[in-house]
C-alpha cells in the first residue's frame, strides 16, 4: 500500500473510532445519516443546535481534511491533525522473498525496506473543565494507550499499533476555551508497493554420487 493510502487508511480509522464514541454518548449528529445536498447540511446544523438544547452541548469532530475548525469555536470539537513523518526503527529484508505464483512457477517479490514512524494529534477543545474531562475519557475509550486497533472501515487490512507519545495543555484560557492535545505514535508503516519480479523456472534437486559426495566432503548440488 502506498504512503498516501496507508496514512489514510489510519486517519479514517481513528476518526471512525471516536466518531462511533461521540454517537454513542449522544454527542454529536450520526453524519452517515445524511445525503449529499445543500439541505442534508442545513439539517445536520439543525441537529447539532438540538444536541446543545438536549445536553447542554455538543461536540463536533474534524479530519485532517479540514480547513474550517480555526475559526469561530461554537461548540466542543475533537480535530486530527496530521503531525510528522520520521525513519522508523526497523525495515525489511531488502532481498525480498520467492513467492509460487502458480504450480511450478515461482516469482521474485520485493517490499519497501524503508519503514515509517507516523505522528497524529488529536485535539480537544472545550468551554470548561467537565467537557473537557469527558472527552478525555471518551478518546482513552476509543483509542488505546498503547495496543493494536483494527480498522472498522477497511476489512481485510492488518491491525496497526498505537503508541499515546505526548499530551500537552493548550494555553487557551485567554480566549475562553481549554485545549489538551494528545500526539499518537503509528510505528514502522512500510510505505511503498510491492515490486514484482519476472517468472522464475521452477528449481529443480539433482543429487549426486554419495559415494563422490563422500570422497570431496560435499553435500547434494542444487542447480537449475
Amino acid at each position: 500500500m502506498a504512503l498516501n493510502d496507508t496514512l489514510e487508511v489510519i486517519e479514517r480509522t481513528l476518526y471512525e473510532l471516536v466518531r462511533l464514541e461521540l454517537v454513542s454518548e449522544g454527542l454529536t449528529p450520526d453524519v452517515t445519516t445524511y445525503g449529499n445536498t445543500t439541505t442534508a447540511y442545513e439539517q445536520y446544523q439543525t441537529d447539532l443546535k438540538a444536541v446543545v438544547t438536549a445536553k447542554g452541548w455538543a461536540v463536533e469532530l474534524f479530519g485532517t481534511e479540514a480547513s474550517n475548525y480555526r475559526g469561530l469555536e461554537k461548540v466542543s470539537r475533537i480535530v486530527l491533525n496530521h503531525n510528522t513523518l520520521v525513519p522508523g526503527d526497523y525495515g525489511v529484508d531488502p532481498t525480498g522473498e520467492i513467492v509460487e505464483t502458480s504450480p511450478g512457477v515461482f516469482q521474485h517479490k520485493q517490499g519497501s525496506n524503508l519503514a515509517m514512524n507516523y505522528f497524529i494529534d488529536l485535539v480537544i477543545i472545550t468551554e470548561n473543565q467537565k467537557e473537557l474531562r469527558k472527552l478525555m475519557a471518551l478518546i482513552f475509550k476509543a483509542l488505546p494507550v498503547r495496543g493494536f486497533k483494527q480498522s472498522p472501515i477497511e476489512i481485510g487490512l492488518p491491525q496497526f499499533l498505537m503508541v499515546l507519545d505526548s499530551t500537552y495543555r493548550l494555553q487557551r484560557e485567554k480566549d475562553g476555551i481549554l485545549g489538551q492535545q494528545y500526539t499518537f505514535l503509528i510505528p514502522d508503516l512500510f510505505m511503498g508497493e510491492i515490486l514484482e519480479g519476472p517468472e522464475l523456472a521452477a528449481i529443480s534437486e539433482i543429487h549426486t554420487s554419495i559415494y563422490i559426495n563422500e570422497h570431496l566432503g560435499i553435500q547434494n548440488i542444487i542447480t537449475t
